[in-house]
């Protein structure tokens, strides 16, 4: 006696368990749904991933309003790669200890102050720079894209101060 199945036996076994497990497969993960799915996961994705960007980059691009009238940044060379100081004009007080006007930031004024003092333009900083009298370059006044001031040293005054402001990607500070 033989209990061996035959070679035609194992064959209709195996067809049948093939099938039950290709349309297994098929039902599972069909080609279109998985195709669907994937494009419409790529696409929320991608749209939280712009989202996300787009809310990070106006926080950071937008200056807050005090920074705006209060704060000037004062470069060290006509480009906006040279190095920088930033000045914040800071709350003030009564004697009473109620808050009292701030003055607002004017890039110019600032700017010179900070190049006569040796904060800005020097390699090291003077002992006491409420009595240092470095030399002052013409200063131009620009406006940030941001809103803030920035105050750059202008080597060639016959340059207009919208050209200069222009080629840096600014427009010019109005008081």
């Amino acid at each position: 006696m033989n209990f061996l199945p035959t070679a035609d036996d194992v064959e209709t076994q195996l067809s049948e368990v093939r099938h039950a497990v290709l349309a297994e497969i098929k039902r599972v993960r069909s080609p279109k749904r998985s195709t669907h799915f994937r494009i419409a996961r790529a696409i929320a994705v991608g749209a939280v991933g712009i989202v996300a960007l787009t809310a990070g980059t106006l926080a950071v691009v937008r200056a807050s309003q005090d920074q705006i009238n209060y704060s000037v940044v004062c470069y060290e060379g006509e480009t906006l790669t040279s190095r920088t100081v930033t000045i914040e004009s800071p709350p003030l007080f009564d004697a009473d200890g109620s808050p009292a006007p701030r003055v607002q930031a004017d890039p110019v004024s600032t700017c010179e102050n900070m190049w006569r003092m040796g904060i800005v333009g020097q390699n090291d900083s003077p002992a006491d720079p409420n009595l240092a009298e470095f030399p002052v370059p013409n200063v131009v006044g620009c406006r940030q894209t941001n809103g803030v001031a920035a105050g750059f040293p202008r080597a060639f005054t016959s340059v207009t101060e919208e050209y200069f402001c222009a080629r840096v990607g600014m427009t010019v500070w109005k008081d």
